[in-house]
């Protein structure tokens, strides 16, 4: 049989008025309500057994001291306020040797901030004799004291009010253990403000309480600890291996004891904010060891579906979208009448995406009761490893000793790779059935928007307007989000302002976020307004006045449409059809408008409503007022030759009237005053071409516009003067097509003014026709014309201030080039001679082989050219030249090409060891790699490469040509990194710092540590000075603390935790 014990209380608060060996123990907890406002709560654990029923007392008195000075502050008086039995987990473990009740003492205070200000704080204790006497680890435990004890901050720090509530201690753990088996206890407790809790042993406190003073008078430490029998010590509380010791950051209790008996330990929890310590609370503790059965290991295994063994650990579950997604879990124990409980608890992944099916807890091996017990664990639908091994722990564990000792546990790890099933989209739906709706103004629209998920999953609903914004348009419409099905109304008063627009469209949208992704379906509901358009609203009477004058009536037509009577008004603006109207002087509310006399021109409109919201402007009419004539001018006095027409005459446009001029042409031969008459010819134009003349002759132009006075421009005067003779050009020649002509030259003039200009002109038209100035310097006595591709005509014109004489016309005809050869060029490997190849269809022409598509040299004459050998690509160039000499245009690019290495590697690389990298080659058809250790496949373009060392890859790549060529590309293996989990602040500069193996490796990586809050203490680009555990200079509190190191690659940062310890 093993030996077992029981975890009993000992805190801080004893008050009895009687002497008795009742306290068990105790502890203060200060919880802050508002402002200054506090609640100071006190439980005391009583021993039922060994305690009188006269040692209750109905009130304790708290003394509160001032730390450092040890000063008396105040005493509070504690009510008591009920009582209750500790029951312990299993009724059936209740043994006789300890019953307890906690009495519970609590009063509302106030901590005066003109007080209560000492930076180093207050301590509230309480004393009472005495403890229990059955107590194995002390001397004299029937005559020992207690004193409950704790610390608590200022309420004002630097000026500024400080709030906190003291730590709240777990519940005293009820169970008793054994000796020889591992026994262990949760004390984590919990902070409201989020401070950090360090737990540690200290040696309980006595006081100054006894047997002959029971609730000594109020006293300030420091207390007189207890007395330890000999083999037992701060250190060595409950004797075992281990001896009794605690997680300084969890407050987990451990301990293997080593002897039966009822042991006191004390337990202090420190409090910590912003790494500053603010207070303190203590308990005592009482541990029954007993001697127990002998209990057994209980057994856990799995079966994956359609598996013909149970899984072992290491082996990889694959769960694919189609796959059954629940595991068969079998848990027995060896021993008789045992309870299991079987629990899960994910490794490296949080989420909790699965669920048990079945039996999780149940007793196996009862008289003709199941021996094994089975569950299903049952992935949910959305769990997704996103390719990565998943690890999950099966935890079985029995009921320790009937229930009463530590349970024993076995762990079955599961590895597993899932993909999640696909998901149901969502619904959309509406209260009226309908999507389009008709409506008018003073009409309100309303109906209900429903979305449904068909997985009873989350749902959003929302809308927005295509094109328009709903709030602008006092839609009411609420975005909801609900789990299912969630419902949304809808209302829209309908205003004149809503049907301007005769439609409008608004998108309707149910949103359903499944495994982290959005899955949306969308709706349009259209709605229509009623339209009461009123037509046939049209004015007339456009016209054109003169200034000052009164318009003729405009008149309106009988509108049409509408939904009531009609009502006018007419509307005029000065600034345009479309802008800056307001309503017209006058009459303007009847069916036509007449305007008053004008000095500008105006627009004139008419509106028409009908009912609430309905109008029609109609189109603005236009009363143009003009201006006197002004601004005719004319143009064109010239001087010309004798018996010739001058240039046209020209005019500017006149300003002033209408708008719209008519005009008369008139010349004189006696001056520019007098003797005018109508020209002869058209003379009704803005312009005016003369006829031929033979005298000097004055010409001037009346313009008319209704309604104003005709007004004739200036006079112009056309000088004439006699012609320029003997102007004859040398004869017709024959020429290749897009060559030069040879030099054209001609007689010298005679006649005119003696001074003489040259033009030469051509034409490819006829001897008669087509004639232009010809390109180039066509201003000299003589011409060459530039290459000519058709037959052309030239001719040479003379002038002599102004007369102008036209030579006889010579004839250049163009012999056509011959047809540009057919051409074959040649691909060849490098350092080859190639041979180019062409064609005529013309037998008697000749082909000829150049290094210049024009000029260069004459490198063979033949229908083949073979190069010399060639380092690179070249281009060559052949022409056809027929019998007159005359070479085809342009020369054929004939190129002879070199196909160059054309072998690619790709890029260097850089990996992780034991990671794989594409390898991808270009360049030709056919590859070859070496080495091929590590390839997947050495002769395709892109094999996959898993070296495990740096190596250069060598391809071979064969191109169409048959041309060989290689490349290289190393790819680099860099070894992974291995942080260490742990910094040591002792001082003995051993691991006082962070080190990561292999981080050298890594230049360009980021570190960063940060608090289990997430707050960043440390931060580093390169790893080139380790962190310390320090964090601003200063060293940080013993925790776990969280790093992420981004490696500089393409690679997922790795993540982990460090922990600060001394």
């Amino acid at each position: 049989m093993a030996k077992r014990f029981l975890l009993l209380l000992l805190p801080f608060f004893l008050c009895f008025t009687a002497s008795a060996t009742h306290i068990v123990g105790g502890e203060f907890e200060l919880r802050h309500i508002s402002d200054n406002n506090y609640r100071l709560f006190f439980n005391l654990y009583f021993d039922q057994v060994n305690g009188s029923p006269g040692a209750r007392d109905m009130a304790v008195n708290v003394n509160i001291f001032e730390k450092g000075t040890n000063s008396f502050i105040t005493s509070i008086r504690l009510p008591f306020r009920s009582e209750s039995a500790m029951n312990y987990t299993n009724v059936g473990c209740t043994t006789s040797d300890i019953k307890t009740t906690v009495m519970l003492y609590y009063e509302d205070v106030f901590l005066d901030p003109a007080i209560y200000t000492n930076a180093a704080g207050y301590y509230a204790v309480w004393e009472r004799c005495c403890r229990n006497n059955t107590v194995t680890n002390i001397s004299e435990p029937g005559s020992a004291g207690t004193t409950f004890y704790m610390e608590f901050p200022a309420v004002v720090k630097n000026g500024n009010a400080f709030r906190n509530s003291s730590p709240k201690l777990s519940p005293p753990p009820n169970d008793y253990a054994c000796v020889d088996e591992l026994f262990y206890y949760n004390f984590g407790s919990t902070d409201a403000d989020g401070d950090q809790l360090v737990y540690d042993l200290v040696t309980p406190l006595n006081g100054n309480s006894s047997p002959t003073s029971i609730i000594p008078p109020p006293t300030s430490g420091p207390y007189q600890e207890i007395s330890w029998l000999s083999g037992y010590s701060k250190d060595q509380q409950i004797q075992g291996d281990p001896a009794v010791t605690i997680d300084e950051k969890t407050g987990r209790l451990t301990v293997k004891p080593a002897h039966t008996g009822l042991f006191v330990f004390g337990v202090r929890c420190q409090e910590y904010r912003n790494g500053v310590k603010i207070g303190e609370v203590r308990r005592d503790f009482q541990l029954l060891v007993k001697a127990c059965r002998k209990n057994e290991d209980p057994i856990v295994s799995a079966i994956t579906d359609g598996a013909a063994k149970t899984y072992k650990e290491g082996e990889l579950i694959r769960i694919t979208p189609t796959s059954s997604r629940c595991i068969k879990v079998y848990f027995t124990d060896p021993d008789k009448d045992e309870t299991l409980r079987l629990t899960t608890k994910p490794v490296n992944f949080n989420n909790n995406y699965f669920s048990f099916k079945g039996v999780t807890t149940g007793m196996v091996n009862t008289a003709g009761g199941e021996k094994v017990l089975e569950a299903s664990l049952c992935l949910d639908r959305c769990f997704d490893t996103k390719g990565q091994t998943y690890l999950l722990d099966l935890i079985v564990s029995d009921n320790g000793d009937n229930g009463c000792g530590l349970p024993k546990t076995d762990t079955l790890r599961l590895s597993m790779v899932v993909e999640p099933m696909p998901d149901k989209p969502p619904g959309l739906s509406f209260s009226t059935n309908k999507t389009v709706y008709t409506v008018d103004a003073g009409d309100v629209l309303t109906f209900d928007v429903t979305g449904r998920d068909p997985d009873n999953e989350e749902v959003i609903i929302s809308a927005q307007g295509k094109g328009f914004d709903l709030s602008s348009q006092g839609i009411t419409f609420d975005s909801r989000t609900g789990v299912g099905t969630i419902t949304s109304p809808f209302t829209w008063q309908i205003t004149c302002e809503t049907i301007k627009q005769p439609s409008y469209q608004i998108e309707f949208k149910v949103v359903s976020p499944t495994c982290g992704n959005n899955v949306t379906r969308t709706e349009i509901v259209e709605i229509k307004t009623k339209q009461y358009n009123i037509t046939n609203n049209t004015a007339s009477a456009g016209q054109t006045i003169c200034t000052g004058e009164s318009p003729i009536r405009l008149t309106g037509s009988l509108p049409a449409g509408g939904n009531a009577p009609y009502v006018y008004t007419w509307e005029m603006s000065t600034a345009g059809a479309s802008n800056s109207f307001t309503p017209a002087p006058g009459a303007n509310n009847a069916q036509h408008y007449s305007p008053p006399a004008l000095t500008q021109t105006t627009w004139y409109r008419r509106k028409v409503t009908s009912g609430l919201c309905t109008e029609s402007i109609s189109e603005a009419v236009k009363v143009t007022v003009n201006e006197l004539i002004s601004n005719n001018v004319v143009s064109g006095a010239q001087t010309i030759c004798t018996n010739t027409a001058p240039a046209i005459l020209t005019g500017q446009n006149p300003s002033g009237g209408n708008g719209t001029y008519t005009y008369r042409w008139e010349y004189s031969h006696e001056s520019e005053s007098s003797g005018f008459k109508p020209a002869p010819g058209t003379n009704n134009q803005p312009q005016y071409q003369p006829g031929a003349l033979t005298q000097t002759t004055w010409y001037r132009r009346v313009a008319i516009s209704d309604p104003c006075p005709a007004v004739p421009s200036q006079a112009v005067k056309i000088t004439v003067v006699p012609v320029v003779t003997e102007n004859i050009i040398s004869e017709s020649q024959l020429v290749c097509y897009d060559k030069t002509t040879k030099p054209l030259a001609g007689n010298q003039p005679k006649g005119g003014t003696g001074t003489y200009t040259y033009r030469w002109e051509y034409s490819t038209t006829s001897a008669t026709a087509g004639f232009a100035t010809a390109p180039g310097n066509n201003t000299g006595a003589t011409y060459t014309s530039g290459p000519l591709t058709q037959k052309t005509w030239f001719r040479r014109v003379v002038g002599s201030a102004p007369c102008e004489s036209i030579s006889n016309v010579i004839l250049a005809t163009v012999d056509p080039l011959p047809d540009i050869p057919l051409a074959r060029g040649a691909t060849v490997c490098p350092n080859e001679t190639a041979t180019i190849t062409a064609s005529t269809p013309v037998s008697s022409y000749k082909l000829e082989w150049y290094d210049q598509p024009t000029g260069g040299d004459l490198l063979h004459t033949g229908s083949s050219y073979t190069t010399p050998a060639l380092a690179a690509s070249k281009d060559y160039y052949v022409q056809t030249v027929n019998s007159n000499g005359c070479a085809c245009s342009p020369r054929v690019k004939v190129t002879a090409t070199v196909a160059p290495p054309a072998a690619d590697a790709g890029k260097d690389k850089t990996i992780i060891q034991g990671k794989q990298t594409e390898l991808r080659a270009t360049g030709g058809t056919k590859f070859s790699w070496s080495p091929a250790a590590g390839l997947s496949d050495p002769n395709i373009a892109t094999p996959v490469a898993s070296p495990r060392e740096t190596t250069t890859y060598k391809v071979t790549v064969t191109s169409e040509y048959g041309c060989v060529s290689t490349d290289e590309v190393t790819i680099t293996v860099l070894p992974r990194i291995e942080p260490t989990n742990a910094i040591t602040l002792n001082g003995d500069n051993v691991n006082d710092t962070w080190h990561i193996r292999n981080i050298e490796y890594y230049p360009n990586c980021k570190v960063k540590v940060f608090t289990r809050w997430g707050n960043l203490i440390y931060d580093s680009k390169g790893y080139q000075e380790p962190w310390n555990g320090m964090h601003n200079g200063k060293p940080l509190p013993m925790a776990a603390y969280y790093y992420v190191i981004d490696l500089g690659m393409e690679e997922e940062p790795i993540s982990g935790s460090i922990t600060l310890i001394k």
